[in-house]
């Protein structure tokens, strides 16, 4: 073999070595770390920020961002030291996200962009959403985290998680009828029935009895939506006279009451838009009154009508003359019964004296 091709072959060799050598490094051969990507609000026509770190949640710098919708390129940058890229997504629906990075394994995931209202407060979003940070947002389904029950789908927030549908019914149940008894209170409303329903569907709520609680929560805001209003009078003067008006004033909270039924002595009157009504007692003594209305309960208390002037006590005694006359006939009889039992008491102190 001439000289020439065997330097040829050993040059040959070395470069096969080195290929395979090369080749072969532990380096090339590595699986690469993993690494992951986060969004922040997903709205169309809105910024969005694709956020790449590694499971550590370092944020990972140079990593190539590459954003496609419906097969055409939306963005491709690389990622600074802040580990973000920025992007506008200018109709909603699914977008895919590649990120490719030196020694780390590449991620191909889809996102979804949606149409996001702006708001002020949550009654400005769908009934199956909240406002956060002036968005409509979707409400949270059970079992996630959550700082208030207005960001769950159940509408209760315990212990930092949207509770199960059973016990935000139940939940709910005593709110509406806490709400309920309050109305009750502030309508002069007897609630001390409802009150302890109530107790006793919180009890049965601590318990875990969900469906127990929310009976008896319905039961005590029917009792307080139903219950008759308080009502009471007043009568002007507060010493009535025969023969003289006397005004009865009929409230209910502090507010008059129209359209009441006043009975005296089986008359029947009825209080105008101030609550009043104005009557004259034709008899000395005692009086009942008693005021009635739909809705409330009714109010009952007797008065006593004292004679007018002189004339008016004398008529006042012939009135009540056999009262006097008792009196008279029982004071009479203790003077006889005095003066037939001294006689003989003297009797007998005299007897002992002699």
């Amino acid at each position: 073999m001439r000289p020439v091709s065997l330097v040829v072959l050993a040059l040959l060799s070395i470069y096969l070595g080195c290929t395979v050598l090369f080749s072969s490094s532990p380096e090339t051969h590595q699986t690469g770390h993993n690494m992951t990507f986060s969004i922040d609000r997903a709205c169309s026509g809105k910024q969005v920020t694709i956020l790449v770190t590694n499971l550590d949640g370092d944020r990972l710098g140079s990593a190539t961002v590459m954003v496609y919708y419906n097969g055409s390129k939306v963005t491709h940058e690389q990622t600074g030291l802040a580990g973000t890229v920025r992007f506008i997504p200018e109709m909603e629906g699914t977008y895919e996200v590649k990120v490719v990075k030196h020694k780390y394994l590449s991620i191909n995931k889809t996102i979804e962009i949606f149409v996001c209202l702006e708001c002020l407060n949550d009654s400005e979003c769908y009934l199956d959403q909240y406002c956060e940070n002036n968005y409509c947002v979707d409400k949270k389904l059970e079992g996630e985290n959550c700082s208030e029950d207005r960001e769950c789908m159940t509408d209760a927030c315990e212990n930092q998680v949207c509770v199960i549908e059973d016990k935000a019914e139940a939940k709910r149940a005593i709110q509406d009828t806490e709400a309920a008894i309050n109305l009750a209170k502030e309508e002069c409303k007897s609630i001390k029935d409802a009150e302890t329903r109530l107790k006793e569907a919180q009890d049965l709520l601590d318990s875990c009895d969900y469906a127990g609680a929310k009976k008896l929560a319905n039961e005590a805001t029917n009792l307080a939506e139903s219950t008759n209003r308080h009502m009471e009078f007043t009568i002007t003067p507060k010493k009535p006279k025969i023969a003289e008006d006397i005004t009865i004033k009929v409230t209910s909270c502090g507010k008059t009451v129209g359209g009441a039924k006043i009975s005296i002595d089986e008359k029947i009157y009825t209080t105008d838009a101030n609550g009043e009504i104005t009557f004259i007692p034709d008899r000395i003594g005692t009086v009942m009154i008693s005021a009635s209305k739909k809705n409330y309960i009714t109010a009952s208390r007797s008065i006593s009508i004292a004679p007018r002037g002189l004339m008016g006590k004398i008529n006042w005694v012939k009135d009540n003359w056999l009262w006097f006359a008792s009196i008279a006939l029982i004071i009479f009889v203790g003077i006889i019964l005095i003066l037939i039992r001294r006689p003989e008491e003297e009797l007998v102190i005299g007897g002992e004296g002699k």
